[in-house]
């Protein structure tokens, strides 16, 4: 059994992916059919923008698809907060 399968079983968790467009989400749901064990509410996914307007475009999308498969959908706080700047 590989270390994330073990990993997954033994603790609680959440796992969040990154999502650039539609075509990113068959890679995700071949990663949750080989590790049925994870529960759908644990799921999180959040749209790769670095501006709230790509943000907000993106997140339209990833809302209904969170909706239709039981997902949640994670914003990018940071960069409604501070923008496309890296940490000081």
């Amino acid at each position: 059994m590989d270390v994330l399968a073990r990993l997954l079983n033994k603790f609680n968790h959440q796992l969040k992916f990154v999502v650039d467009t539609p075509d990113d989400l068959p890679e995700i749901e071949t990663f949750l059919t080989v590790h049925p064990n994870v529960v759908q509410s644990r799921v999180f996914l959040m749209p790769q923008a670095t501006d709230e307007k790509t943000m907000d475009t993106k997140r339209k999308w990833i809302t209904e698809y969170c909706r239709e498969k039981g997902y949640r959908y994670c914003p990018r706080m940071q960069v409604i907060w501070y923008g496309n700047q890296r940490g000081k």
